[in-house]
């Protein structure tokens, strides 16, 4: 993961807080209530939560738009998510909503959110056991193109290579577009393997409407030697450019 926790880059944190967001609020099969009951949240809570996702949708597609972006657009993201790290984690006045999940969630919760179980082992990637491991691959949107976003993939043990791990096969790229976030990771779509740490998104011969505003969502995940895939990295986000 590029950051531990409530992510601090807006491409990172945009796409967090819609898919926490989404999730917090949807309803366990298991519970029959929603999720953030589960986890002791309270209804302000859970609203405050969804605050804070409304203002960066706002404030991230200005950010995200070059046509509009700004040092008041940044600076304004900057302040968002400061805020949103403050709510959850000041020493005198935080909530610690994300340490509830992590008493009190299941794993795929503290996945969604980038919490650890105290209880969590973490196991390296290996040649022989053909495992992927603890391992996520970090990926970032390099080039933001009419019809097209260049990717960059990385190995959180050694980011400045582009290189694969020991014992990994292939980092697989997944694609979601929308108008909103994807609701489950069954809705991305395989795109490819990343090359070298690249890969392109090509979306110009999708068929897409200029008129409607698109974002794409992307995550990448490790394949072993043996095709073992491992955990889906963290979700990021991009405005879609089409020609008129």
């Amino acid at each position: 993961m590029s950051d531990t926790r409530i992510p601090t880059i807006a491409e990172v944190f945009a796409p967090y807080m819609d898919n926490t967001d989404n999730h917090q609020l949807s309803i366990d099969p298991v519970s029959g209530q929603a999720f953030y009951k589960n986890w002791g949240w309270t209804s302000g809570e859970s609203s405050q939560w969804t605050d804070f996702r409304t203002e960066s949708d706002k404030i991230f597609q200005l950010y995200s738009d070059k046509k509009h972006s700004n040092s008041e657009n940044k600076g304004e993201m900057k302040i968002l998510i400061a805020n949103v790290r403050k709510y959850d984690n000041d020493p005198l006045t935080g909530h610690r909503l994300l340490d509830k999940i992590a008493l009190m969630g299941t794993m795929n919760d503290c996945s969604l959110f980038r919490v650890k179980r105290s209880t969590a082992l973490a196991i390296t990637a290996s040649k022989t056991t053909g495992e992927t491991g603890s391992l996520i691959p970090v990926i970032t949107i390099r080039k933001n193109d009419e019809g097209e976003h260049y990717l960059s993939v990385r190995n959180p043990e050694k980011p400045k290579s582009s290189g694969l791990p020991d014992g990994i096969k292939f980092c697989k790229v997944y694609r979601f577009i929308g108008a909103a976030a994807p609701t489950s990771i069954k809705q991305y779509e395989f795109i490819g393997n990343a090359k070298r740490g690249l890969i392109i998104s090509n979306f110009a011969e999708l068929g897409l409407d200029p008129a409607i505003k698109l974002w794409a969502w992307y995550i990448a995940r490790y394949e072993s030697n043996k095709g073992v895939l491992g955990n889906p990295s963290a979700a990021i986000k991009a405005g879609v450019l089409l020609q008129d």
